[in-house]
C-alpha cells in the first residue's frame, strides 16, 4: 500500500493502519531493532510501540501545531472513503481544532 494510503487510515483512526505499516516496514523495522536489542521477542515489543506511537503522535502533533499555528489543516483523499469515514474525519479534525480538506484522488 501506498503510504499515502496508510497514512489516511492513521487519520481515519482505522486499525487497518497499523496492519498495513507492519506488512510494508515490518520486517525492517523489526530488523534494526533486533540489531539493537538482540532479543526477538524484545524487538517485537519494540515495533509494536512504534505503531501505538505512530498512531498518538498524529493527533497529538495536529493538537500542539494548532496553538502556535493560525491555520492548521489537515487532509485526506477521498478515494475508497465512505461518507461516513469522511465524516469521522472531519469531526476528529474539528476537534483538534484543525480545519479539514479532503483532497481528490488523482491517478497517475
Amino acid at each position: 500500500m501506498e503510504d499515502h494510503k496508510i497514512i489516511d487510515l492513521y487519520w481515519a483512526r482505522s486499525q487497518q493502519a497499523i496492519v498495513e505499516s507492519d506488512q510494508k516496514y515490518g520486517p525492517y523495522c523489526r530488523a534494526i531493532a533486533l540489531g539493537i536489542l538482540a532479543m526477538r521477542e524484545d524487538a517485537e515489543e519494540c515495533v509494536n510501540d512504534t505503531w501505538l506511537r505512530a498512531w498518538e503522535a498524529m493527533l497529538d502533533f495536529t493538537r500542539e501545531a494548532a496553538k502556535y499555528v493560525p491555520e492548521v489543516v489537515m487532509t485526506i483523499v477521498d478515494k475508497d472513503k465512505s461518507p461516513e469515514e469522511i465524516a469521522a474525519c472531519r469531526a476528529l479534525c474539528e476537534g483538534l481544532g484543525a480545519r479539514f480538506r479532503v483532497r481528490s484522488y488523482i491517478e497517475d
